[in-house]
């Protein structure tokens, strides 16, 4: 490969980089757009599900749903908006859980082929404003007060392989790492 691109021309090799950057500009649109499809169906299957309607999903999420029918008692929540007046932050939570051994969750839906601290993180972030404010509809009105604690955080990593719900139930220690990201983040954009 070496010897082939040292013996280019200017004008040759540049094509070539020109073709391999709208090949990876492809490849990232797909998968962002493949990333978004599956989020969407995600969130369709917990809203069905929510109000016990029957569809078919796409094969991908199969996996999910098997392991919801194992482990949810019931969803909680889904796309539910949620902020914090004390901490002066605000998001969106995929969904919540109720499992059948009584653990209240979080869930969150990410692209990536595997799980991050920092995903875990925003859980905890999802966590601190659920249970200040509990949690609204996109235009304001209150439709979820939590009742007990939350107990876990689960990530699905839709991008792997395999699939995978990723639990932690450090949920103190995560919200201490959320609060430091937050006041790193104000100190440095002051």
């Amino acid at each position: 490969q070496y010897e082939a691109i040292k013996a280019m021309s200017s004008e040759q090799f540049l094509a070539l980089l020109d073709e391999a950057y709208k090949a990876h500009a492809t490849k990232l649109k797909d998968t962002a757009e493949t990333g978004t499809d599956l989020h969407a169906e995600l969130e369709r299957y917990v809203k069905n599900t929510m109000n016990n309607r029957m569809a078919t999903y796409d094969e991908k999420i199969v996996p999910f749903i098997t392991w919801c029918n194992e482990n949810v008692e019931k969803f909680l929540w889904t796309e539910m908006n949620c902020f914090s007046e004390t901490l002066w932050c605000g998001g969106i939570s995929d969904c919540g859980v109720l499992l059948k051994n009584g653990k209240v969750g979080i869930i969150d839906f990410k692209s990536s082929k595997e799980s991050y601290d920092s995903q875990f993180i925003q859980c905890a972030g999802y966590d601190l404003q659920i249970t200040e404010n509990g949690g609204y509809t996109s235009d304001g009105k209150k439709m979820f007060t939590l009742d007990k604690p939350i107990d876990f955080y689960g990530i699905v990593p839709f991008g792997a392989d395999k699939f995978t719900v990723d639990v932690r139930y450090n949920t103190g220690e995560l919200q201490t790492g959320f609060l430091s990201c937050l006041n790193l983040y104000k100190l440095t954009n002051k």
